[in-house]
């Protein structure tokens, strides 16, 4: 057999393997793992206090390599995509649009996944290129911590 074709067929057999054995806290599988981002921080914020569910703030800039490898290598992969459209109220937050909402957040590097409460309250937050693991093991704790201490300003 060639070796590319053996390649290939350990890549297939593996990704196959660890599509099956995603964590019940990663979402199901019945949504295909896109996320639909909210763009407004008062529209992510009045969707939080309906849901009940925390907001996952992405912030990127447009001038941002690390933002842009986020994006394909992290934010796209489905198991990310099932647990935040699940789970939370995606919001995605244009430094170069929205910069006094970022500056609200306390954000001075990118990308930065900030976690925020329903009640418009930093909890949780990491600066800088997440892997898909790194960010669901940030994303995992908040789903238990919904009346977390504060550390931050409301986001307005």
């Amino acid at each position: 057999m060639p070796r590319s074709l053996l390649t290939a067929a350990s890549l297939l057999l593996v990704c196959s393997f660890c599509e099956a054995q995603i964590p019940s806290w990663l979402g199901s599988k019945e949504t295909d793992g896109s996320i639909d981002w909210i763009e407004s921080t008062s529209d992510a914020l009045a969707e939080a206090r309906r849901t009940g569910k925390p907001i996952v703030a992405y912030v990127t800039s447009d001038h941002c390599g690390y933002c842009r490898k986020m994006e394909r290598e992290t934010w796209s992969q489905p198991a990310v995509g099932r647990l935040v459209t699940e789970r939370f109220v995606p919001m995605r937050l244009h430094a170069d649009k929205h910069p006094e909402e970022v500056a609200a957040l306390r954000v001075r590097a990118y990308p930065t996944t900030v976690l925020i409460s329903p009640e418009g309250r930093a909890f949780a937050g990491r600066a800088g290129f997440l892997e898909p693991l790194e960010l669901t093991g940030l994303l995992h704790p908040a789903l238990d911590q919904r009346d977390v201490a504060t550390r931050l300003p409301a986001v307005n």
